[in-house]
């Protein structure tokens, strides 16, 4: 039976094994027979291939493991490092960049600190185990230091290799994300053709029809949603408004929209501001009227005209035109007659 056990993956073969072997057989004059190599053809054929490999993993007296990344994507790999494990045989596992010894977190080899990695010092000690061992033959240091360079000149190779291809496997975080990501992005693309199936539906529909005022009617109603939305927008904002009295609603409109200060009626005006200024709606120098941006009331009614204001700006052609027949006004809160009769404001004053 074989006496060294090289347990590695299939992918690994040409570019980090082979090397590795010529370095044992032509560097440290390990007799080929004593190898046990399944990509070198070791295997006779028609044999039970996993009862093959176990036998000679139990018989070895070293297993060298050739660590890499694909090495712990391969379950067959990792069962190798587990019966060697636990055999408690003589396994020397060899860390082979750009991987490094973290890689050893997530198997079978974690605390194990007869670890090599691929360096002239780690060979060394890797040469000297073997002499000890009676694994090797007479060493020439010329063939050695060659088989040597010729091996770290293939890693080198892979590592080039390996940094082109990139990162076999993703943190299971970012995976994560991106799953996430990607099921937005699915939820976002249905979305999408459902709305490409609705604009197709309503060509067609338009597509049947011979006078404007049915093609109007068809529009309407496949702008349902921006229409009720719109709806809820005004209803919002006459809500918080009917929560101040008439005069304080004037202020806010006359503070909205004109830049000089509020006069109210000589009257009996100035007995309404003096209460909301008592009521803190309101700050009163003289006869200089500042409007309390801070009062809980007053910012939800700020709010409430903002996000209105957003929406009559951002209304498709077709709801515009809607809004127009319905109220006979622009859409623009400007207009005291949007606030009168859209908001349905009533007592509502002007600046004297």
């Amino acid at each position: 039976m074989p006496k060294i056990f090289i347990s590695h993956a299939v992918k690994d073969a040409d570019v980090v094994v082979q090397p590795f072997i010529d370095l044992l057989v032509m560097g440290l004059k390990v007799d080929r027979e004593e190898i046990y190599y399944t990509s070198g053809g070791d295997i006779p054929t028609g044999v039970n291939f996993p009862e093959h490999i176990k036998t000679n993993i139990n018989s070895a007296e070293l297993v060298i493991m050739m660590l890499t990344d694909n090495y712990m994507d391969s379950d067959f790999c990792l069962n190798e490092m587990g019966a060697a494990w636990a055999n408690n045989q003589n396994i020397y596992p060899i860390v082979i960049p750009p991987a490094s010894y973290k890689l050893l977190d997530r198997s079978a080899l974690r605390g194990v600190t007869n670890v090599l990695t691929v360096n002239e010092n780690d060979l060394l000690k890797l040469r000297d185990e073997m002499e000890t061992k009676g694994l090797t033959g007479k060493i020439r240091s010329g063939e050695y230091n060659l088989r040597c360079k010729q091996f770290l000149d293939s890693i080198k190779k892979y590592m080039k290799q390996r940094q082109k291809e990139g990162p076999l496997t993703v943190p299971v975080g970012v995976f994560t994300k991106l799953q996430d990501q990607l099921k937005e992005l699915e939820t976002e693309l249905e979305e999408k053709i459902n709305e490409c199936d609705e604009k197709e539906s309503l060509i067609e529909e338009l597509k049947k029809l011979k006078d404007q005022t049915s093609v109007k009617q068809v529009l309407r109603s496949h702008n349902t949603d921006e229409w009720d939305e719109l709806q809820e927008f005004i209803d919002d904002a006459k809500s918080s408004l009917d929560q101040l009295d008439s005069m304080m609603v004037s202020l806010i409109f006359h503070y909205r929209y004109f830049s000089h200060n509020f006069k109210p009626e000589p009257i009996d005006g100035w007995s309404a501001i003096h209460k909301l200024a008592a009521r803190k709606f309101i700050d009163q120098d003289e006869n200089k009227i500042t409007i309390n941006d801070a009062h809980p009331l007053v910012r939800k009614a700020d709010k409430a005209l903002d996000l209105l204001s957003d929406a009559l700006e951002g209304m498709s052609p077709e709801v515009t035109e809607q809004f127009e027949e319905e109220y006979g006004l622009e859409p623009d809160l400007s207009n005291i007659d949007v606030w009168q009769k859209v908001l349905r404001i009533r007592g509502m004053e002007l600046s004297y």
